[in-house]
């Protein structure tokens, strides 16, 4: 059986620098690492961004970041449809007087 690389008890947050972590919010948004990497804070020269950028992305304590935070996301987008959908099924119910 394969091991999360996050454990529950684990906060990925506690190892990263401030930067680091403004690079993985930036990082969610569009998925780019290198425009991710400038947000944050890094060098803006493309070519220093490009190389460092890869670097970032392959620490696993970001990878461990980025997925937590990706996760929180979608949590965060299915219930709100699941609260646009209950809204939805009480204006469509039957019996339910129209103004």
């Amino acid at each position: 059986m394969l091991e999360s690389p996050l454990r529950k008890s684990e906060n990925p947050e506690k190892n990263l620098t401030p930067r680091q972590l403004k690079f993985c919010h930036e990082y969610i948004i569009d998925e780019n690492p290198v425009y991710a990497y400038i947000r944050a804070g890094y060098h803006k020269r493309l070519q220093a961004a490009q190389e460092e950028s890869l670097k970032l992305l392959n620490l696993t304590k970001i990878q461990a970041k980025i997925k937590q935070l990706k996760t929180e996301k979608l949590e965060k987008a299915l219930n709100r449809q699941l609260r646009i959908a209950a809204e939805l099924a009480k204006i469509a119910s039957p019996g339910r007087k129209l103004l």
